[in-house]
């Protein structure tokens, strides 16, 4: 099979990130935090735009502002694959993360809409090359849906 991407290529090729966009409310030993920008396909859009081009595909609710957006836009991130669903709050997840960060535990999650890959996605899921999923369910200790 030949190679898709060219290894002298000096242009770096479009990543598609389809997951989850959420709010988080995060606890650390140190502060706590409430209404973060967070979700799978946030994080991974937001470190994948400082190497390349950025399409975002996931699902917002009715709480999620331009302002909220325009974070996203800041670093380049292109969102035609975000959709909006009306019908409820973004996808909220709450946790506290321990002293050495490498255990957090699911205080409270809500996931009214966190939904299958938006209606319009197939069309630019055709445009790539390259494509990551970063959707999972969340395995809470205590739902607040």
């Amino acid at each position: 099979m030949p190679d898709i991407i060219a290894s002298d290529s000096s242009e770096s090729s479009p990543l598609l990130v389809v997951g989850s966009v959420a709010f988080d409310n995060v606890i650390t030993p140190q502060a706590e935090q409430e209404r973060i920008l967070g979700g799978a396909a946030s994080y991974c859009s937001f470190a994948a735009s400082y190497y390349t081009q950025v399409r975002m595909v996931g699902v917002v609710g009715n709480d999620f502002g331009e302002s909220d957006l325009d974070r996203l836009r800041a670093r380049g991130i292109d969102l035609e694959g975000v959709q909006k669903d009306d019908s409820g709050p973004t996808f909220f997840w709450k946790g506290k993360y321990h002293e050495n960060f490498n255990r957090r535990d699911t205080s409270g999650y809500s996931i009214k809409c966190v939904r299958e890959i938006p209606s319009r996605s197939p069309r630019i899921l055709q445009r790539f090359l390259i494509c990551t999923l970063g959707k999972h369910p969340p395995r809470p200790t205590n739902a607040c849906a």
